[in-house]
């Protein structure tokens, strides 16, 4: 099982959980956060 902050680092994978909750994303989500959600 891959843990995604083994993939994006915490503030990547804090990001990734609030995007997936439909939260708006603080301005300077991280270009790694972003290319996990797009290939998930």
């Amino acid at each position: 099982m891959v843990v995604v902050a083994d993939l994006l680092g915490g503030k990547g994978a804090d990001l990734a959980e609030m995007a997936r909750m439909v939260l708006p994303l603080p301005p300077g989500s991280t270009d790694a956060c972003r290319a996990f959600l797009t290939s998930a």
